[in-house]
């Protein structure tokens, strides 16, 4: 009987230590679970700013494109200036001359005007 009572107690303490290793390894599981929950959370978080990161550079994206576009929009509109200039410019150009022999013109009348006027007195 003796026998008996020490397989019991060998049982007993045995199934004591696989209790606490079961104990022991809830733990460790509860553990890991935390740690995987603190990482698919800081997997979301990253998700997210990854994506408000993407939409930043479509929005800076955008307005560098929109920038471009307006000083393409500039540019011409500078070049249909200068265009315009130099025409005003050569149309000066004419103008003057015209002046120029409007004025040699003029002279010729006054010059004519000045000796009829000499010849009559």
């Amino acid at each position: 009987m003796e026998k008996g009572v020490q397989i019991a107690d060998n049982q007993k303490d045995s199934m004591n230590i696989t209790t606490e290793a079961f104990h022991n390894n809830d733990e460790k599981v509860q553990n890991i679970t935390a740690h995987l929950t603190d990482l698919l959370s800081g997997v979301a978080n990253s998700k997210q700013l990854g994506e408000k990161v993407l939409e930043n550079v479509e929005s800076i994206s955008a307005i560098v494109e929109e920038s471009a576009a307006g000083s393409e929009e500039i540019s011409a509109s500078t070049e249909e200036q200068l265009s315009a200039f130099e025409k005003m410019s050569k149309k000066v150009t004419e103008l003057r001359e015209l002046t120029d022999q409007l004025n040699d013109l003029m002279k010729t009348f006054t010059h004519d005007e000045q000796k009829k006027g000499t010849q009559t007195n």
